[in-house]
């Protein structure tokens, strides 16, 4: 019925399963302005997520209890969406720690291999960075089933000469 929120809710839960993400961001557009329930309202938001293009921004600052001189850093992200598979990522990050300013700068992609299974890559660069790495490379395999969103990410950093690999497992429910 078009002024059932349950309804056109589960048709666009329905039509986010089936990857078809126009329609399923209209459907629940429609049952959020009839039934603005959090369901409803954290589906919508899941659906813009995969569809829309997003820009992303982050900040962060450390005071401490002694001499250390504070340190701040700022992250500015633009995903932006070329298909219904494919994404484009720039990024850009600004720190100033003990006493200095580096910046790093780079791009990536996304690929949504399956409707459950996204991989990415991203490369983030700073040439002569003290603090920060000068060459950062992200790798990231997500597969989601049900409420559950397994992770596996592996990142290599650079300082230099100075390098490691950190490869970490995640799950969020």
């Amino acid at each position: 019925e078009a002024n059932n929120g349950e309804v056109l809710g589960a048709l666009g839960r329905a039509h986010r399963a089936a990857d078809h993400p126009e329609q399923a961001i209209d459907y629940l557009e429609r049952a959020v302005a009839i039934a603005p329930t959090r369901r409803h309202l954290l589906s919508l938001e899941a659906a813009r997520l995969v569809y829309l293009h997003r820009v992303e921004a982050r900040a962060a600052n450390e005071q401490f209890s002694d001499a250390t001189p504070e340190s701040t850093l700022g992250d500015l992200s633009l995903n932006i969406r070329l298909t219904n598979r494919w994404r484009l990522l720039a990024q850009g990050h600004v720190q100033r720690k003990f006493g200095t300013t580096e910046e790093r700068g780079g791009a990536g992609v996304e690929w949504r291999w399956t409707s459950a299974t996204t991989l990415r890559a991203v490369a983030l660069i700073g040439p002569d960075n003290r603090v920060a790495p000068e060459q950062d490379y992200l790798a990231e395999v997500r597969h989601a089933h049900r409420s559950t969103t397994w992770m596996l990410t592996a990142r290599h950093f650079d300082f230099g000469g100075a390098e490691t690999t950190v490869v970490s497992p995640g799950v969020a429910w």
